[in-house]
C-alpha cells in the first residue's frame, strides 16, 4: 500500500475501522483490501496497543474519572470501537470498573456522530439530555452530543486541534 501521511491517518481516528480503511485507501468498505486491513489493525492493537494501554492514558484520566466516580458522577464510555476491542483496552488500562455503562459501535446500527449511542447511555441511566455532558477529544464526539442534544467538552490533548473542536461547536 502506498504510504500515508500522518494528518490524513489522524482525521480518521474516530471513525470505525471499516469507514476510516475505506477513505484512506478510496474504497468501498466491503472490499477484501479493506477487511484485510481491519483484521490486520486489530492484530496489531492485540499485540502492540492492549500491553502499553495503561502507559497510553493521558496524564491525570485515571485520577478524575476516579475523582468523578466517587463524588456519585454516573459515568459512561460511547465508543466507535466494538465492544470486545474497547473492553479489552478499558480493562488493560485498569479504568473499565469506573464507567455504568459502555455502549460500543457494533451495539448500535447509526455510529457516532449519529446520537443513538448517547440515547442509549442517557436510557440506561434513566437520565435525560439536560443532565448529560459528553467530554470527547474529535469532532465526532462533538457531533454527537450536538445532535443528541447535550452539552460537551472537547480536550484538545486528543486528535483534533482546538480549531477543528471549535468549529465543532
Amino acid at each position: 500500500l502506498n504510504q500515508l501521511d500522518d494528518h490524513n491517518i489522524r482525521n480518521t481516528i474516530g471513525l470505525p475501522l471499516e469507514k476510516a480503511f475505506s477513505k484512506l485507501l478510496c474504497q468501498p468498505e466491503e472490499e477484501s483490501i479493506i477487511v484485510s486491513c481491519v483484521d490486520e489493525y486489530q492484530n496489531q492493537f492485540r499485540k502492540k496497543i492492549l500491553p502499553m494501554a495503561k502507559e497510553l492514558l493521558f496524564p491525570g484520566v485515571s485520577e478524575g474519572l476516579l475523582k468523578l466516580k466517587n463524588e456519585q458522577f454516573h459515568l459512561a464510555v460511547n465508543t466507535n470501537k466494538f465492544a470486545r476491542s474497547a473492553n479489552a483496552l478499558l480493562t488493560a488500562a485498569g479504568i473499565a470498573d469506573l464507567f455504568d455503562v459502555i455502549v460500543c459501535a457494533d451495539e448500535v446500527h447509526n455510529k457516532k456522530p449519529a446520537p443513538e449511542s448517547g440515547q442509549k447511555i442517557l436510557t440506561y441511566l434513566q437520565a435525560s439530555k439536560d443532565q448529560a455532558l459528553m467530554v470527547g477529544d474529535t469532532t465526532h464526539d462533538i457531533f454527537m452530543a450536538n445532535n443528541l442534544g447535550c452539552k460537551s467538552i472537547a480536550v484538545d490533548y486528543g486528535i483534533h486541534s482546538q480549531e477543528e473542536l471549535k468549529e465543532a461547536n
